[in-house]
């Protein structure tokens, strides 16, 4: 229902799996039976999310985005810094991002980060 009332309303939606640690991904593929759920969301979701016309990536596995668990605040949760590099990869894949962000910027930000999980310092909003 959230996808049709989107697209009949001229909002574009990109859909993404956040990732998991490698040290967790690779636990759950050892015990693929009791993570079956995890692994089939992509093959579930991804023609629904075509049927609309949108796009729906698969970031649990973080090195398939070239992410460290370094860059994880934990085994679940992906850092600022990590969540920019996710956006960015889309963003390049996606037209429809292109007026709205400015990757030049994104780009300088991520590069000047000190920290290896986040890129705004507390006091800059």
């Amino acid at each position: 229902k959230f996808l049709a009332q989107s697209k009949s309303r001229k909002i574009h939606i990109i859909g993404y799996l956040t990732p998991y640690s490698n040290e967790i991904y690779k636990s759950m593929l050892k015990m693929e039976n009791k993570f079956r759920h995890v692994f089939q969301l992509e093959h579930s979701l991804q023609p629904i999310f075509e049927g609309f016309g949108f796009k729906l990536y698969d970031f649990s596995d973080i090195t398939t985005a070239g992410l460290l668990d370094q860059e994880m605040l934990d085994e679940v949760h992906a850092s600022e810094k990590a969540s920019l590099k996710l956006f960015l990869l889309m963003h390049a894949r996606e037209p429809k991002l292109w007026p709205y962000s400015s990757t030049y910027y994104l780009k300088k930000r991520l590069n000047q980060a000190s920290s290896r999980l986040f890129i705004f310092e507390g006091n800059e909003f």
